[in-house]
């Protein structure tokens, strides 16, 4: 007998659990987003036939914590986007496969208005068709070889406006969703961006090796896709928040493609919502980089070694933070990040015990956190560079160094949100 925790708080007795009611909600609750016809999965988990089909790998892959992937530790903080099955719902999973997967009787299907702890919000398309729109097409189509490596391209995009732009949101359309691992979207301000071609497309680098041609600019994080995101809804800021785009802005867009035994096309446009009935609040960030180790002579990981590195950065002003993203190679393994304040209390930001480079998340808080002016950011990676890490891209391990390639490794953390106000410490945010 299992008790399942229901929406009223009362303990539901189930003896043997049937599809219908016990599983298929947890399937639609954690799964779907990804696990759906065209979704970002490799295969659908929308209906009886195909939840039985691959029963018994659900069960392996959840009671593991591997799926749904969620890689940071909730336990040292809540996230607003978290996506985890509780203990309940596992031994519901087992159960149900213990007693022969019964479907039991299909439930008729009830609308509600309602959100789950899990949802974010669900731009309607009134919601995006009053916004204003501003395109950003990539200039052609961009070919995928055949060479089973990863490969990153990234192209510098002028801003098709001539006029500035509060950004609410961002959509990123693309033709080819399995070959598309993540994006980022990176923007420069006027007169510091790198000169562009008169077709405003200009490759940096040959997608394997970024630093022989690294562009000159000053670029900051300004949104990306991963997966897991919803791409008909788009990606955007919690509400009431948005991003400033002077006129004369550039971007940088880096497109990460998954390695490919054949030869495939992609191509697509990135587009920016802006609702003009706005008075937003200004998105900014507060990023740590790798390249603050690696000036400093100190971006090292030798060969058959597994060494920990830490950055830090000290906030210029009171700020309040919205999403953290951190970001990796193949050799990192966990990562830790919190903030000593002023008064030398802690403030837990991240904490992942088992870094996936499959699963780069933003981790987006449900209300607003201050981080104090004169805090301190501390921003832990432990790497493993030993013949023992199974994902090491290099056979036998060698000296690792920071750099964009996929062979080397990065140290990145992005905290999104704005300049403190009073009140902030208080304020639910409206994903």
């Amino acid at each position: 007998m299992y008790l399942l925790s229901t929406a009223n708080g009362f303990a539901q007795q189930v003896t043997k659990p049937n599809y219908y009611q016990h599983i298929q909600p947890i399937i639609n609750q954690h799964c779907v987003s990804c696990h759906r016809p065209n979704g970002d999965a490799p295969f659908s988990l929308t209906s009886y036939a195909e939840v039985v089909q691959r029963a018994t790998m659900i069960v392996q892959v959840t009671n593991s914590r591997y799926m749904p992937p969620f890689p940071a530790n909730t336990d040292y903080r809540s996230y607003a986007n978290q996506n985890c099955l509780t203990h309940e719902e596992i031994e519901l999973l087992k159960s149900w496969i213990a007693n022969n997967t019964p479907e039991g009787k299909r439930l008729p299907v009830k609308k509600s208005g309602k959100k789950n702890k899990y949802s974010k919000r669900k731009n309607s398309r009134a919601e995006v068709q009053n916004s204003q729109t501003v395109s950003l097409p990539l200039p052609s189509a961009l070919t995928i070889p055949s060479n089973n490596t990863d490969r990153f391209e990234r192209i510098l995009l002028q801003n098709s406006s001539n006029s500035d732009v509060w950004v609410s949101g961002f959509q990123f359309n693309k033709t080819n969703n399995k070959a598309v691992h993540h994006t980022e979207l990176m923007i420069c301000r006027p007169n510091e961006c790198p000169p562009f071609l008169d077709d405003y497309r200009n490759k940096i680098g040959d997608a394997t090796t970024y630093e022989s041609k690294i562009a000159t600019g000053n670029f900051s994080y300004l949104s990306g896709w991963l997966p897991g995101q919803n791409a008909e809804f788009g990606e955007f800021f919690p509400k009431g928040f948005a991003k400033f785009i002077p006129a004369g802005s550039g971007f940088m867009y880096l497109i990460h493609y998954a390695p490919s035994p054949i030869e495939q096309r992609d191509s697509g446009s990135i587009v920016f919502y802006s609702d003009k009935n706005l008075n937003p609040r200004p998105v900014e960030s507060i990023d740590l980089h790798g390249t603050q180790l690696f000036t400093k002579g100190q971006f090292n990981i030798p060969p058959n070694q597994t060494v920990t590195l830490h950055s830090t950065k000290v906030i210029a002003q009171d700020f309040s933070i919205f999403s953290i993203m951190p970001h990796a190679h193949h050799l990192a393994k966990q990562m830790l990040a919190y903030c000593i304040t002023p008064n030398n209390d802690t403030i837990p930001l991240l904490k992942i015990n088992h870094w996936r480079f499959a699963w780069q998340l933003q981790y987006k808080l449900p209300k607003l956190l201050r981080l104090e002016k004169g805090s301190i950011i501390h921003f832990f990676v432990t790497y493993d560079n030993t013949d023992q890490n199974p994902e090491n891209p290099n056979t036998p391990p060698k000296k690792v160094g920071y750099s964009f390639n996929a062979n080397d490794e990065m140290m990145e953390l992005f905290l999104l949100g704005s300049p403190y106000q009073d009140g902030d410490e208080t304020l639910i945010l409206n994903w």
